[in-house]
């Protein structure tokens, strides 16, 4: 795809997100809870979407989750301190891709610790014949 401008993208790799990218580490980070049975002595509350998915591919399923939430709509999980919540803030298209936007909220005690906004979108990755819902950030 290029842009109106002559501004050429060709791939999403190719699409910059610094500032949202720097705020998705920092929400991570302030999810870090200490754990005795981990690699590292801890983990991240912020990991816990695997909880939803009850079978199947987690990199397939955790964004159909996503994708199927009506504007508006929120799903989460509770970790071992903190609640995650993302919610569905908009359908709205890169070029010709197909994206849909999403604002993570990190609670303790109900109270937002950190947040940021993440996007998935609709396209086809190297190597494979069909398109699929991708995190982007």
């Amino acid at each position: 795809m290029a842009g109106k401008h002559g501004c050429p993208v060709y791939a999403v790799s190719d699409l910059k997100f610094d500032r949202a990218r720097a705020a998705k580490t920092a929400f991570r980070e302030a999810s870090k809870v200490p754990c005795d049975d981990c690699e590292g002595g801890h983990a991240f509350d912020a990991w816990g979407g695997r909880s939803l998915v009850k079978g199947g591919d987690y990199a397939k399923e955790f964004p159909r989750l996503l994708v199927a939430l009506e504007e508006g709509r929120s799903l989460g999980w509770k970790g071992n301190r903190y609640e995650v919540r993302i919610t569905a803030t908009g359908a709205h298209p890169v070029g010709e891709m197909p994206c849909r936007q999403f604002h993570y909220t990190l609670l303790e005690k109900g109270k937002p610790v950190a947040e940021y906004d993440g996007m998935f979108c609709e396209y086809t990755r190297p190597y494979s014949a069909n398109p699929s819902w991708n995190e982007v950030v």
